[in-house]
């Protein structure tokens, strides 16, 4: 987190040197963060200049805060100050940053400054911006170092956003492209919502709310800095948008409460025998409040943390600035100044003033304040641009091209449409910017709001609902020129709901619910998906040119959308929703290449993800005929991408195609560095990459693994083999698989689906759909072992990621292990693993209902779910069959006492996929933190407490553990030492000594301490009475990481390794359930006829359907069943095969 390095600047004294406090200040902190404090040596000459020494070093992008103590009285500081700091980087002419000063109150100044690359930095107060001579600023300057900030962390530390060079899109100052994905919350910088706790209004806390946004993929959001008069506006006849009503602004329960929550307004409020041109109360517009801003300093910093950028906007429209004095109009330009100096230091998109209505027709009178606040600020600056250079709008009624763009352009970096129509007429707008004699990127910053009411052009296409109209407006705004980015809004943009009546007096979202309902309304998680089809490195975005006019048979004036690149090689697009019976067919696709084959990729907009493709030959005039849609499931929207056959993402690295002949001298371990030479790895050696018949290696040496995983190799053309020459006989193989590239450093944006393919050994498929970043995320080893039987003295192995297989991207492998009988994975008998050494208790939660959580380790430790936890109603697909969800909440699982025997030493281990890792402590397995063991998950670390007789307790948290994803935690203790374990890697060891200290309560998914209970999944724990060797750990992780929800020829089930072989020398080819996705029948082919037992049951294990049919090809219908993803199991002959479908 970073917080303000803030110094302060005394007074000076007579002495040529002092020391002075400096103070690093945090405008919130964590209950464990402490503010710690640094000194600074500041030189003073008699001429009473001072010059701060060379300090630590900043980070690039860390705001640097300078305080200043004016020595001269100002009847009004706000005004009257107008002192700018000149900020430059030794022996770089090009970064130079005049920045101004703010009040805070009394005769306190601040300068925030910002390093925007690494190296040395000074700064000094431009005295001719002095006025009477104040040494509380005259002849101040300072100097301070810069190092390259983390990037991984905060994507803000890439520096400040920018205009591309493109003049079409934004960018990080480091080139990274900027893909603006926001929400919208008018008021969230206010009293609407607490910053940390929830309220009544929001119904959630302002960083909760952020940080539910930032994992559904939003990057931004717009907020409106102050709203002046909100303390009065309800009054009668104060609010000229309602004349002669007594209404406030937007939702009741927001009225008068747009202030800081101690209560402070933005600017204080005239007194009598001042110019008033209303009535009290009554804004006065040049005392601005310091206190005010001070609250929303904390929340702009929040935001910034997040990697959060602010569509950030001065002020509404409604306000009566503009018809004041004049002298109050030209305090326009101090209110801007002011917002600059304190909040320019963030990366933003800066708007003028919220202008979203014509009403009153008052945009000429605003025009005239931005006029001048624009002018002023350029001369002080030098340029019209903020200090560091971010873009610049204003929210337009309409389009910019019919008011700002025409009438003051120099104000604007990016242009915008808002407001009115908010249906394909904005398309159309986007469309003309884009085409506009001058080249500025764009954006929709107000388009259609779902659950809003219908009105002010809010109206809901014919065949779609709020969601398709708002998923059209998403991607129709981007793919008609708005490439800058596009906000999200809905019924909850004041914090709270405003009234959402619909025709026919229907009211969708009742008026004043809390913004916490927006969470989950109106499938906006989509937005993240949004964000990811346009960032996807198979295609360049910043080349697309709007061509829904010129490529689309009949675009029904923009309502179905198309970009493409200029030489027609690639394209996206999307067909909007109709659910109506007699829906108009889809255009057909022209002008694209002629006899020219390509990609046709269709893209789930709810889920996210690539989920079809087919290949298609345009015609001699460059047509082609657009293909169904999946399921012709025409009620929902459909993005899609065409590409020139061949055009790939990850070969841009250059890379070249070799053809190797194998190596027929085998032994009983081979193993291969897939992509790599030789190497060595914990005392193995792996052979070079010799035995592909296809395939292209990459070394990916900046994600810091080591060989053999850091280097993989894929294919271009989506399939790809190995043939190895084998001695007939039984083998284990374990295949090693590490997503390099999505996610991972240096690479493109992670996420589950960017990746998919299938996996078969010796011509049975034993990984159905693998998607490695969906199950360890990026830079992380998955290894999958199986038994196979070679009988023809090869072993084939093939990878595909062909979209008729279900593949999405490049398949990829980064090592093999080839291993004979002697070095087999552990059998498993009977359904479960055979026990380690000392195994004392076991519990897999794999029940499907009841409270019972049973230990299979024969020691009978039955464990109880407790405070309403059910297997009924919390079961959820684990690691390893079943897993409980926990809420975080109280619930938990209480164990009967587990110490006993404990004393020398213990091991204990879970799988556990949390989903708050980052923060405090969760308990996840232990006998309390009061004495005994416990294992937590805290910040995004494994915490690891024991407590002894003899040396009390020790409690340290390590290693990295991730949101989202499964993971096995495991940690030992042998009476001299603590050792934690990730993914049966061993990540810190620490000495500690002492026999444990007995407790008669142990606890699952809580620490037995406050409110320290778990918030994610937790399968299979286990615990024993030793010391497991780092080796036993590994084959712990190795055994569990064995097992897949689909598609591995391992289940939880009583599926024995002899089983599994008979599987491998049986099948002989896959079986299949079709179509999938599906809208409720589907056919279940590919296995013999026969008797078969076919179950499908949901992902909490409750079982749907149940029945025994000897048909060949069983149809099945789901049609009565809610849209969700299923679980359906066949057997027959002791055989068994497991699918995945998704009901839509």
């Amino acid at each position: 987190m970073w917080c303000y390095r803030h110094i302060i600047q005394n007074p000076p004294i007579p002495m040529t040197s002092f020391i002075d406090s400096v103070k690093r200040r945090c405008f919130y902190k964590q209950k464990s963060l402490l503010s710690r404090i640094v000194l600074l040596v500041i030189l003073y000459s008699w001429t009473s200049a001072s010059v701060f020494a060379q300090s630590a070093s900043y980070s690039v992008m860390e705001v640097v805060e300078v305080e200043f103590k004016s020595q001269q009285q100002y009847s009004n500081p706000y005004m009257d100050v107008d002192v700018w700091v000149e900020l430059q980087k030794e022996g770089s002419p090009g970064e130079v940053y005049r920045i101004p000063i703010f009040w805070d109150g009394g005769n306190v100044f601040r300068g925030r400054l910002v390093a925007t690359s690494p190296g040395n930095w000074t700064w000094k107060v431009l005295d001719e911006t002095v006025t009477k001579s104040d040494r509380g600023f005259i002849g101040k300057s300072g100097a301070f170092s810069a190092a390259i900030a983390d990037v991984s962390s905060n994507p803000n530390n890439r520096g400040f956003i920018r205009v591309a060079p493109n003049k079409r899109t934004l960018e990080y100052a480091d080139g990274t492209p900027f893909f603006f994905t926001a929400d919208t919350s008018w008021s969230a910088l206010t009293a609407v919502f607490g910053f940390d706790r929830a309220n009544d209004i929001s119904g959630i806390s302002f960083k909760d709310y952020i940080s539910a946004r930032k994992k559904q993929g939003f990057n931004g959001l717009n907020v409106i800095a102050s709203f002046p008069d909100d303390t009065y506006l309800e009054q009668l006849g104060r609010n000229l948008d309602r004349p002669g009503k007594e209404r406030g602004l937007w939702s009741s329960e927001t009225w008068g409460k747009k202030i800081a929550p101690n209560g402070e307004t933005p600017f204080e409020l005239k007194t009598r025998g001042q110019s008033v041109t209303d009535k009290l109360a009554e804004v006065d517009y040049q005392k601005i409040d310091p206190k005010y801003w001070q609250s929303v300093d904390e929340r702009m910093q929040f935001l910034s943390e997040q990697g959060f950028v602010t569509l950030f906007e001065s002020i509404r429209r409604h306000e009566r600035w503009p018809f004041r004095s004049q002298v109050e109009k030209n305090a326009f330009y101090n209110y801007i100044r002011y917002l600059w100096a304190r909040y320019g230091c963030y990366n933003m998109i800066f708007s003028w003033v919220h202008h979203d209505t014509n009403s009153g027709n008052v945009y000429p009178e605003w025009l005239k304040l931005v006029s001048h606040a624009n002018s002023e600020l350029s001369k002080k600056i030098g340029g019209y641009k903020m200090p560091y250079g971010q873009p610049r709008t204003a929210m337009s009624y309409n389009t910019t091209l019919k008011n700002w763009e025409r009438d003051i352009p120099t104000a604007l970096d990016v242009q915008n449409v808002s407001n009115a129509e908010r249906d394909e007429t904005m398309h159309s707008w986007l469309r003309d910017i884009y085409y506009a004699g001058a080249t500025k990127p764009a954006l929709n910053l107000e388009p259609f709001y779902p659950g809003w009411g219908l009105h002010s052009g809010n109206e809901i296409n014919p065949g779609m609902d709020d969601t398709s109209m708002a998923q059209m407006q998403m991607y129709g705004s981007v793919l008609s020129g708005g490439l800058a980015g596009h906000a999200w809004g809905d019924a909850w943009y004041a914090g709270a709901a405003t009234s959402t009546g619909r025709s026919g007096g229907a009211t969708i979202v009742a008026a004043n619910d809390p913004q916490i309902s927006a969470l989950n309304a109106f499938e906006s998680q989509a937005m993240g998906h949004l964000k990811d089809f346009i960032l996807d490195s198979g295609h360049d975005y910043s080349y697309l040119v709007p061509a829904a006019d010129t490529h689309l048979s009949d675009s029904q004036d923009y309502l179905h959308t198309l970009s493409v690149s200029k030489d027609n090689s690639f394209a996206l697009g999307f067909f909007t929703a109709d659910s109506r019976k007699n829906a108009k067919a889809l255009p057909t696709l022209k002008n694209f290449q002629a006899s020219k084959t390509y990609q046709f990729q269709w893209w789930d907009v709810t889920n996210g993800g690539w989920v079809s493709s087919e290949n298609i030959t345009t015609s001699s005039s460059g047509a082609m005929k657009t293909p169904n849609v999946p399921n012709n499931d025409r009620t929902k929207g459909w993005a899609y991408r065409i590409r020139l056959e061949g055009l790939v993402d990850e070969d841009d690295v250059g890379t070249d195609e070799t053809d190797t002949d194998t190596d027929s001298d085998i032994n009983f371990a081979l193993r291969i560095n897939s992509g790599g030479e030789a190497t060595t790895y914990n005392g193995d050696t792996f052979v070079a990459d010799t035995y592909f018949d296809s395939g292209l290696p990459l070394n990916r040496p900046q994600t810091g693994l080591d060989d053999p995983f850091k280097r993989f190799r894929f294919s271009r053309s989506r399939v790809m083999n190995y043939d190895i020459p084998l001695k007939n006989g039984d083998y284990t193989v374990k295949l090693h698989f590490a997503e390099l590239w999505f996610g991972a450093t240096g690479g493109s944006a992670g996420g589950a689906g960017k990746r998919v393919f299938d996996v078969s050994l010796e011509g049975v498929l034993v990984e159905d759909n693998l998607d490695v970043f969906a199950q360890v995320g990026a830079e992380t080893v998955l290894t999958r072992a199986y038994t196979v039987n070679v009988s023809d003295g090869q072993l084939q192995i093939d990878f595909s990621s062909l979209a008729s297989d279900g593949g999405v991207r490049h398949p990829i492998i980064n090592a093999i292990e080839i291993l004979g009988t002697q070095e087999e994975v552990p059998p498993v008998a009977n359904g479960k693993e055979e026990a380690l050494p000392g195994l004392v208790g076991h519990w897999p939660l794999d029940e499907l209902n009841g409270v019972n959580a049973g230990d299979v380790s024969g020691l009978e430790r039955t464990g109880v779910l407790q405070d309403g936890l059910t297997f009924d109603k919390d079961k959820v697909s684990g690691q390893i069959g079943g897993a409980l969800w926990f809420d975080g909440g109280d619930g938990h699982i209480r164990l009967p006492n587990l110490d006993d025997n404990l004393q020398a030493g213990f091991s204990v281990s879970a799988w556990i996929k949390p989903n708050n890792a980052e923060g405090g402590y969760q308990g996840v397995v232990g006998s309390t933190t009061s004495g005994g063991f416990m294992m937590f998950v805290n910040q995004g670390k494994l915490g690891f407490k024991v407590t002894t007789n003899e040396s009390g307790s020790r409690l340290i948290s390590e290693g990295v553990v991730k949101n989202d994803v499964w993971q096995m935690i495991s940690c030992t203790y042998d009476g001299s030492e603590m050792r934690w374990y990730i993914n049966g890697e061993n990540v810190h060891s620490e000495a500690f000594s002492g026999t444990l200290k007995d407790r008669s309560e142990a606890w699952i998914g809580w620490s037995g301490w406050g409110n320290e209970y778990f918030e994610g999944g937790i399968d299979d724990v286990q615990l024993f009475s030793n010391a497991l060797t780092k080796q036993q750990i590994f084959s712990l992780y190795e055994e569990g990481d064995f097992y897949t929800v689909s598609g591995s020829l391992a289940s939880k089930s009583d599926v024995s390794i002899d089983s599994i072989e008979n599987l491998t020398t049986k099948i002989t080819q896959p079986a299949y359930v079709h179509p999938n996705p599906t809208v409720g029948n589907f056919r279940i082919t590919g296995i013999s006829e026969g008797e078969k037992e076919i179950v499908v049951a949901d992902f909490s294990g409750h079982v749907l359907l149940s029945l025994k049919t000897d048909e060949a090809e069983p149809e099945l219908d789901l049609s009565g069943y809610p849209d969700a993803m299923y679980i359906v199991n066949v057997k027959q002959n002791g055989l068994e095969w497991s699918f995945k479908i998704i009901k839509e």
